[in-house]
């Protein structure tokens, strides 16, 4: 068993946390051990982070117990897809985290339909748009 396998197969919650660097970016991750992550993080071995090498100080700006780690990954698939304001809110309004970690929670056959229902509005938009765009090329 792999090292990382050990670690989460030991682990009973897993956190999201989120770093402020020293050049005030971002950096969303999940941990067993946060205190451990983040030092790993500032160490700047091959255990932490690419993208925090160099960019010290590190801050821990949020540390929020979420669960499972397959719940854990979700949220922060969620958290990473976001928008630098929409996380600066997550830190500054905790509660919104809750939401997020609600969605990432519900069964994975909703979120299939929910997404599928998403996709399906997205991709009715852009044909709508390209038959405007196509019968203005064709008329003009």
């Amino acid at each position: 068993m792999s090292r990382h396998a050990e670690i989460g197969a030991a682990v009973a919650v897993w956190h999201l946390y989120i770093v402020r660097c020293g050049d005030w970016s971002l950096y969303t991750g999940i941990a067993g051990d946060v205190r451990r992550r983040l030092s790993e993080h500032r160490e700047g071995g091959v255990r932490g982070a690419r993208y925090l090498r160099g960019r010290g100080p590190l801050r821990l700006v949020l540390d929020r117990a979420i669960g499972s780690k397959s719940l854990a990954l979700r949220v922060e698939r969620r958290v990473k897809g976001l928008r630098r304001k929409a996380k600066e809110e997550l830190i500054a309004r905790r509660r919104l985290l809750d939401r997020l970690i609600d969605e990432a929670a519900l069964p994975r056959a909703r979120q299939v339909e929910d997404g599928v229902a998403a996709v399906d509005e997205r991709a009715g938009r852009a044909a709508d748009h390209e038959a405007v765009e196509g019968g203005s090329r064709l008329d003009g």
